[in-house]
């Protein structure tokens, strides 16, 4: 079974666009420059808090980070279920 991500980041995307580099938002963050890799990778994805310092210091809002392909329900629309219906 293949292993599939949850939220996927533009963050690689962006750094390259403006020209920053990971040892930049490492040393702005606290973090090393391996964390940096592994978001800029989606090998691993940063917290909330995390991508709001990101969304801060690249001044731009957090949805710019996340790809665009994420759906958001609202809370009171109920999500569609891929499921097959059995039939009889």
């Amino acid at each position: 079974m293949a292993k599939q991500k949850l939220m996927l980041n533009r963050l690689g995307e962006i750094l390259k666009e403006r020209g920053v580099k990971n040892q930049f938002l490492a040393d702005k963050l606290h973090l090393t420059k391996t964390s940096i890799s592994s978001y800029v990778t989606n090998t691993h994805q940063p917290s909330l808090e995390t991508l709001y310092q990101i969304a801060t210091l690249l001044n731009i809002p957090v949805t710019e980070l996340l790809d665009a392909d994420i759906q958001v329900y609202p809370k009171d629309e109920p999500r569609k279920q891929n499921r097959k219906k059995k039939t009889e």
